[in-house]
Formats: C-alpha cells, sequence, structure tokens
C-alpha cells in the first residue's frame, strides 16, 4: 500500500521536548498534546488489542462512555486503565430505554448553584434526567399517555434538546402535513421531510413564538392545562397551536433527504441526480457539484468538516477529498487527496470504507481500508493540514461487509464497534502501548 510521505521535516527528539517544556510559561497543554501525538502517530508506533466484549444487543457510544445491554450497562473508556471500567448499572425498573444524550459540562444558576453533569435517558414514555458519574436519577418527567417517543436530540448543544415521538396518524386534512416522512429540530430550525425528496425549512423559534398559547413550566401546575407539567397522571401539555404554518425559509430537493449546512459563508449540501451539490445559503447558486459512483460497501458520504473549519470531506470507495472554501467567498478549493492504491495497482484489491473520523486534540483523521481478496482491514492515521500519511496498522478482527461498524479514536485509545442485526454485537478496544513499536536498540560491544 502506498501513501503520501509522511513528514516534511525531522520529528524532534521527545526527552528534550519534555526538557524544554519544564521552563515554558503557558501553552503548556499544546506541548503536551504535540508531544503526545508524535509517539502516537510515530510510523513505528503499534497499537495492541487490550479487551473486548460481546452483546447480545446493540452497543452504543457517547463522551467516552460505552453502553452495553440496551444502555443499562455503563462503562467508562478513558483513563490509564488497560480496558473499560464498569460506573455502575442503570435502574429504571425494567423500562426500555431508547436513547441517551449527555450534558457534561456543569452548569449555573442566576444564584450560583452549580448543577451535576447529567445524562437525558429517554423511555417510550418518560424522559430520566441521571446523575453521569453516579448513575442516580434526579428527575423523571412523564410525556404523555397517548404517544410513545423514539429519539432525543440536541436542538441546540448542551442548551435545548428535542424529543420525537413515533408517527401517529395526523387529524387534520392541511395540506401542509401530506406527505411527511419526518421531521427534525435542530439549531432551530425545523426541517419537514416530504415525500420523495422535498426538504422545507421553518424558523422554529419564529413558530414557537407566534404559536404559545400558554407557558408551562416542569414540576409547576398549570392553570390552562388544569395539572402539574411533567406528573405521572398529567404528562406534558400541547401549548403551542399551529394551524397554518407560515412560509418556509426555503425548500430543497435532495435524494433520502440528505441535508448539511455550514461553511463561512453559510453554504449547505445536498443530494440531487446522483451529485453531491453544495450551494450559498444566501443565494443558492451552486458553487460545485461532486458525483456520486458505485459503492457496495457503504453509500458516498459528503460531510462538513466536524472541526467547524467549513471544510468539506468527501469519501468514497477509493479516496478522500478535502476542500477548503476560500476565505470570505463562497468559491470552494481541493485542499488534499487522500487514496485508498496507488496508480500502478487496481482499485478493486484496496477501497476506502467511508467511516472517515476526526481525533480534534491530535489534529489528525482517521479512516479505514479494507483489502477485498483478504477481507483484513488498516487503520490509518493522516495530518488533517496536509492529508500527509502518518501512521497505519492493522485490525486484527476480520471485516463484516454485513454488519454495521463503528471507530471511535481517543487519543491514545481506539474502539472498533460491530453491530449487527442478527447475533452477537462485538466492542473491540486497542490502546496505544510502546513497548511494541519495534523501536530497535543497538548494544555496545564490551571491551
Amino acid at each position: 500500500m502506498s501513501f503520501p510521505s509522511a513528514r516534511s521535516k525531522k520529528p524532534r527528539n521527545i526527552c528534550q521536548s519534555i526538557i524544554n517544556k519544564e521552563y515554558l510559561t503557558g501553552k503548556v497543554t499544546r506541548k503536551n498534546v504535540s508531544m503526545l501525538k508524535r509517539l502516537v502517530c510515530d510510523e513505528t508506533a503499534k497499537f495492541q488489542k487490550v479487551w473486548s466484549k460481546s452483546s447480545s444487543s446493540k452497543i452504543h457510544h457517547e463522551n467516552s462512555r460505552l453502553y452495553f445491554s440496551h444502555y443499562n450497562q455503563v462503562y467508562h473508556w478513558a483513563g490509564t486503565e488497560r480496558g473499560p471500567r464498569r460506573l455502575y448499572k442503570l435502574n429504571l425498573h425494567g423500562k426500555k430505554i431508547i436513547n441517551i444524550i449527555s450534558s457534561t459540562s456543569i452548569s449555573r444558576d442566576d444564584y450560583g448553584i452549580s448543577y451535576p453533569a447529567v445524562m437525558y435517558v429517554l423511555t417510550k414514555k418518560c424522559l430520566y434526567e441521571i446523575d453521569w458519574h453516579t448513575g442516580k436519577v434526579l428527575r423523571r418527567v412523564f410525556l404523555h399517555k397517548q404517544f410513545e417517543f423514539r429519539d432525543i436530540q440536541w436542538n441546540v448543544n448542551q442548551k435545548t434538546i428535542a424529543i420525537h415521538s413515533k408517527s401517529f396518524r395526523w387529524q387534520s386534512e392541511n395540506q401542509i402535513i401530506d406527505n411527511i416522512v419526518d421531521i427534525l429540530v435542530s439549531f432551530d430550525l425545523l426541517l419537514v421531510m416530504k415525500s420523495p425528496s422535498t426538504i422545507l425549512i421553518y424558523d422554529f423559534r419564529d413558530i414557537l413564538k407566534k404559536g404559545k398559547r400558554f407557558d408551562a413550566e416542569l414540576g409547576e401546575f398549570c392553570p390552562e392545562f388544569n395539572g402539574v407539567v411533567g406528573s405521572d397522571e398529567d404528562g406534558l401539555p400541547f401549548n403551542i397551536s399551529c394551524d397554518d404554518l407560515p412560509p418556509p425559509l426555503f425548500d430543497v430537493l435532495s435524494e433520502k433527504h440528505s441535508f448539511e449546512i455550514g461553511g463561512f459563508p453559510y453554504s449547505y449540501i445536498c443530494m440531487h441526480e446522483n451529485h453531491f451539490k453544495i450551494e450559498t445559503l444566501r443565494n443558492r447558486t451552486l458553487v460545485i457539484e461532486i458525483p456520486t459512483g458505485k459503492n457496495f460497501i457503504e453509500d458516498d458520504k459528503c460531510n462538513f468538516h466536524s472541526d467547524e473549519s467549513g471544510r468539506i470531506i468527501f469519501t468514497n470507495y477509493h479516496l478522500v477529498r478535502c476542500l477548503k472554501q476560500s476565505h470570505g467567498t463562497d468559491e470552494f478549493k481541493e485542499s488534499y487527496t487522500i487514496t485508498a492504491s496507488p496508480p500502478e495497482q487496481s482499485e478493486e484489491q484496496k477501497v476506502i470504507i467511508p467511516l472517515m473520523g476526526y481525533e480534534d486534540d491530535l489534529e489528525v483523521l482517521y479512516l479505514v481500508v479494507l483489502d477485498e481478496r483478504t477481507s483484513e482491514c488498516v487503520l490509518s492515521l493522516y495530518d488533517d493540514n496536509n492529508g500527509s500519511l502518518l501512521t497505519s496498522f492493522p485490525l486484527e478482527e476480520k471485516w463484516d461487509e454485513s454488519a454495521e461498524h463503528e471507530i471511535i479514536f481517543d487519543i491514545e485509545t481506539f474502539i472498533h464497534l460491530v453491530n449487527v442485526t442478527s447475533g452477537r454485537s462485538h466492542c473491540y478496544l486497542y490502546k496505544f502501548n510502546r513497548k511494541y513499536s519495534g523501536v530497535r536498540t543497538e548494544k555496545k560491544a564490551i571491551k
């Protein structure tokens, strides 16, 4: 396998860097991360599989946590231990957990009272607020007697959440709700997805402001509702009345209802007629379009970079392209390209699995390259600035193309999740181990 050249300059000695760090003021954290990056991304560095666990249900992860047995068993993978540490088992009296989101930042109210990091745990009819460190239930909110709920997401990250109910029969003949496939609330935008490929985007704050009939506070008696908001007897009221939606901000045609906003100035990505299209949000002018190709393992992907730089990452089975927006303009130019195989080799031999990820502390991209002949995989780390290969190492387990895969990389740890629809799911955890780095030392002869 051939990749772009690694580094253009000789790396500094780690021991000398540690000595120099002692004489510096400020930027110590950045120095520490820089040294760790040189260790982890060294060409001779090795990762060793140190832990694995199977489950009869899907394995989930979030914020350095692994969740087994339908979210009930909670493990913490970060730290100096060789394997994850079991924290606690959630006790919700047999309630099936649908989803979890976490708020790990400590918040303070107007009176200076601190609130701990919490998890918001959704069941079919209840929302639980749980201490993130201990698993203790802090609050329980009953949602509704009639409807069941299917998902919970951040609307504005770490500030407001949106809970989605399962689909139910609309009791209205209003044309605005015909052919609705799904509804999503994100960053105060209401996205209404209609069949076959239309997305209508509304100002959600404007809808709330104009449609609110009365205020409702959790745990307080509401006269208009004639009940306690969130109690087991009453649940949550419908306090927003929307007889007629306002005109949408704009609409988009996109296959599979794919849509993402980002960049500076703002642009959006959609997929139409087998092309990813990047268009300006200001006047909806087409900036660039990227054709999708045949990919029998994973669909091609095109997303804004997770570092909020406004760059775009396109991934298909044989290459990764990074597009960078010209400063202050709508134009995108290619920053770098990563390929699975060198030109002299057949592209059918090695393919890229579109599981592109980004480790923000080390500022590296990581992706999986599969050899179709042997089903063996290599995890490769690339410099996020120029796309050059830093290091790569093999996965010990074979790649099951029928399973759902996730790769999580966290500084010196990476995790491979393999979730299957029938059978047992698996979690494999690898740790950086300098002892297995392959560094050779020469012994001087004693005269």
